[in-house]
């Protein structure tokens, strides 16, 4: 700018003069982002909702999961035990309401209303949510006390941690969810890569990864359909779907009860494995306690010991019971290639083993 100054000479004569004062301007910032809801609303199927979910929760070594405070977990347990009660026109609490929404939903393939809770907001990176707590799906009218888990959900499996990921494990099981009549589907709501820090409660496994922790809304979600079903004196049955390298182990599934010990004749587990073998004889299947050597046998699964009957300190206490709740199946990522049939074969089979 301008400004008119007078200036001093030799001799005491003055000068009046117009001089250019420099004035510095403030850095220019960008605005930040104003917060969006993702609450995928072109999806009119469980099946393209979950695709949806799935590829906006933090990825691989994005940092992006958020551990929920105690208050934050109690409060989403809550509202999944309304949700198995037939709820789904409740306000959430305060603690969540920022980042979930909580609605019914119509199936267009079905016809059938089903409550979704899921995580919304996105205001850290855009086209993801800001914390990955999860998803959970209730069908008020299932007859199967059945809960069908993705605990390392992954879409892409091109993208950077190709190793970590449980191929597809979540298209599967909502597709057999919905196909059984089931109550309910739990899924996580990050990568189990998505923070790269050393869990603090089974060392060598990773933050985010909810089989190794209990600090996260899927453990919490367990503990929750365990207390409803055990305060009715009703029995049910949380299904882990997994996936696994073919180089892992020498079979297409292998099956465990959350204990490296040899189901029990007419127990859940055998059942099921007996009915997929009827649904899939070409199928190599096996189960813990045989003559396998595949070490995928879920007996550090933080839900599996609790769900077992590991009643504290679960991160470094093997359960020493089977209560028949836990199923944990590993499955060869091939098998997923033909995911529509792999997914109706397995849910004829949970429909024999579970009438």
């Amino acid at each position: 700018m301008f400004a008119l100054r007078t200036l001093s000479l030799a001799g005491g004569a003055a000068l009046t003069a117009f001089v250019l004062t420099v004035v510095p301007r403030a850095p220019a910032h960008a605005a930040p982002a104003a917060p969006a809801t993702l609450s995928c609303p072109t999806s009119t199927t469980l099946e393209a909702l979950v695709d949806c979910i799935s590829n906006q929760m933090p990825q691989h070594d994005s940092n992006g999961y958020v551990a929920p405070s105690a208050t934050e977990a109690a409060d989403f347990a809550q509202v999944v035990t309304s949700m198995l009660e037939g709820n789904c026109a409740l306000s959430l609490p305060a603690s969540i309401s920022a980042n979930m929404a909580i609605r019914s939903f119509t199936d267009s393939s079905d016809n059938r209303s089903y409550c979704v809770l899921m995580e919304v907001k996105s205001s850290v990176t855009s086209g993801v949510v800001d914390k990955g707590w999860g998803t959970f799906i209730t069908y008020n009218a299932g007859t199967r006390r059945i809960s069908h888990h993705a605990p390392h959900p992954k879409f892409d499996t091109s993208t950077t941690g190709a190793s970590e990921g449980d191929a597809y494990s979540q298209r599967e099981a909502v597709r057999i969810f919905k196909k059984t009549d089931s109550r309910s589907f739990l899924m996580a709501g990050a990568r189990r890569s998505a923070n790269l820090i050393d869990s603090t409660c089974q060392s060598g496994n990773w933050e985010a990864d909810c089989s190794h922790n209990t600090n996260n809304m899927f453990y919490a979600a367990n503990v929750a359909l365990n207390n409803f079903y055990t305060a009715r004196s009703e029995d049910w049955t949380a299904i882990e779907w997994h996936a696994k390298a073919a180089s892992t182990c020498s079979n297409d599934i292998f099956m465990s009860p959350g204990r490296n010990t040899k189901p029990a004749v007419g127990s859940k587990l055998a059942l099921l494995k007996a009915a997929i073998e009827t649904q899939k004889p070409a199928w190599v299947v096996e189960t813990t306690g045989g003559t396998s050597s595949c070490s995928l046998t879920a007996t550090t699964n933080t839900v599996g010991r609790m769900l077992n009957g590991v009643t504290s300190n679960v991160c470094n206490t093997a359960a020493t019971t089977t209560s028949g709740k836990f199923i944990h199946i590993e499955q060869t990522t091939g098998l997923l290639a033909t995911l529509d049939a792999t997914a109706t074969a397995w849910a004829n089979a949970v429909v024999s083993a579970f009438p």
